[in-house]
C-alpha cells in the first residue's frame, strides 16, 4: 500500500518533466551555445609596413543564448580580438547582452536567425614604444542560420554589422568606427 503513492508521485514528477521537455533546437527552454572563431595573415608588399612585418589578426567569439520562449532567445557573449604587426599589438576584450529571433519548428533542417546585441569593450594598444588604452561600445545587428549535422551539434554561418565606438584613455579622444564581419562556426544545440 505505501508504495502506491511513491509510484504515483514518480509517475508524476517524469510526466511532467516530459510535458516541459525542449522537443527542437529552438523551443522554449533550449539553448545555444556557439563559438566562432577566425585568423588571418596578410603578408606581402601590400600589407607589409616599413619594416616588411606581416599582419596577423586572430578573433574568437563564444556566446551562450536561451530560448525564453519559441523561437526568442536572450543571451550573452564575449569577443576577444588580437591584432600583430611588427612592433603593433592590440588586444581587444568586449562582453555583452543579445537577444535575438531564430526561425523553425520541430520539422525544420535549418534555424535562421537575427540578433542584436551591445558589447562593452576594453582595448589595450602596444605601439613598442609608447602604450594606449581605451573602452567603449560596440552595437551589432546579426544574422545567420543554423544548420544541425548531429542531433545536438550544428555549424552556424553568420554576419553582422558593428558600430563602434572607443575613447582612448590617456588623451580622452573617441574613435568611431563600422565593421561588416561574416564568420562560421559550431553550435551546440542543448533541447
Amino acid at each position: 500500500m505505501k508504495f502506491k503513492p511513491l509510484f504515483f508521485a514518480f509517475v508524476f514528477l517524469v510526466s511532467t518533466g516530459n510535458l516541459f521537455a525542449q522537443i527542437y533546437a529552438v523551443d522554449k527552454g533550449a539553448t545555444f551555445i556557439s563559438g566562432v572563431a577566425s585568423f588571418t595573415s596578410q603578408g606581402g608588399e601590400l600589407f607589409e609596413d616599413y619594416d616588411g612585418n606581416n599582419a596577423s589578426t586572430f578573433n574568437l567569439s563564444p556566446s551562450v543564448n536561451f530560448f525564453v520562449a519559441k523561437n526568442f532567445f536572450i543571451g550573452g557573449g564575449l569577443e576577444f580580438a588580437h591584432e600583430k604587426q611588427g612592433d603593433y599589438t592590440s588586444n581587444n576584450i568586449g562582453l555583452g547582452p543579445q537577444i535575438g529571433y531564430a526561425f523553425g519548428n520541430e520539422n525544420s533542417t535549418a534555424f535562421p536567425y537575427f540578433d542584436v546585441g551591445l558589447r562593452y569593450y576594453g582595448m589595450n594598444i602596444d605601439y613598442g614604444s609608447d602604450n594606449s588604452e581605451g573602452s567603449g561600445t560596440d552595437i551589432f545587428f546579426g544574422a545567420g542560420i543554423v544548420i544541425p549535422v548531429k542531433s545536438h551539434l550544428g555549424i552556424t554561418f553568420e554576419a553582422g554589422y558593428h558600430m563602434m565606438d572607443i575613447k582612448e584613455k590617456e588623451t580622452d579622444t573617441s574613435y568611431s568606427g563600422n565593421i561588416f564581419a561574416i564568420g562560421i562556426g559550431i553550435v551546440g544545440l542543448l533541447f
